[in-house]
């Protein structure tokens, strides 16, 4: 984010971070692939138009804070990979 913060500054760090939003998004168009394929467009669809808006306009701090977003989020979804143990 502060690459993308810089950019839009300075435009000779823009196809930088241009670059760096669009590898950090590519879980959101996986995940918005998989959601066309199977079911209804949801909500991964939705993000994944927003960050090719972002890299149209070249609007990249607005995209990078909606990747943190969603990264952070799928972080407090995940499941944990070991089992809590029974006290009793």
């Amino acid at each position: 984010m502060p690459l993308a913060a810089t950019a839009e500054l300075a435009c000779r760090v823009n196809s930088v971070s241009a670059a760096l939003l669009l590898y950090n998004s590519i879980h959101t168009f996986k995940s918005a692939k998989d959601v066309l394929v199977k079911d209804a467009p949801g909500v991964d669809v939705l993000d994944s138009i927003v960050v090719v808006a972002c890299l149209a306009t070249v609007n990249v701090f607005a995209g990078s804070v909606l990747c943190w977003c969603l990264s952070f989020g799928r972080m407090l979804v995940r499941e944990p990979k070991t089992t809590p143990r029974k006290c009793c």
